[in-house]
């Protein structure tokens, strides 16, 4: 559901987008999820998404996201991970500034 959703949402979005989640109030996540992380995954893939950005201010709730990562976006896909939001912000930011970095 949340997977066509996001499709539904990218439908005229040009690839080459950046993408921001915000983990910041995750307590846990079931292992359950992981099917569906990776179905908004290959959403995002499928519509050439540039880079993802992370805030994930506690390492130890990471559920897998890069070991999904590397299945599900492939080489091309830029992935970085951040403790705060204003650090992640600024990543976005310079991407977008000079996009050939």
């Amino acid at each position: 559901m949340a997977a066509q959703r996001i499709r539904e949402l990218l439908h005229d979005v040009a690839p080459g987008f950046h993408v921001l989640a915000d983990f910041r109030w995750l307590e846990s996540m079931d292992p359950a999820a992981a099917p569906y992380i990776a179905k908004i995954m290959d959403a995002l893939a499928e519509k050439e998404v540039a880079s993802v950005t992370r805030v994930m201010p506690d390492p130890r709730k990471d559920i897998g996201l890069n070991i999904l990562s590397q299945f599900h976006y492939g080489p091309h896909v830029q992935i970085a991970t951040f403790e705060t939001l204003a650090d992640a912000l600024q990543n976005i930011a310079a991407k977008v500034d000079s996009p050939s970095a």
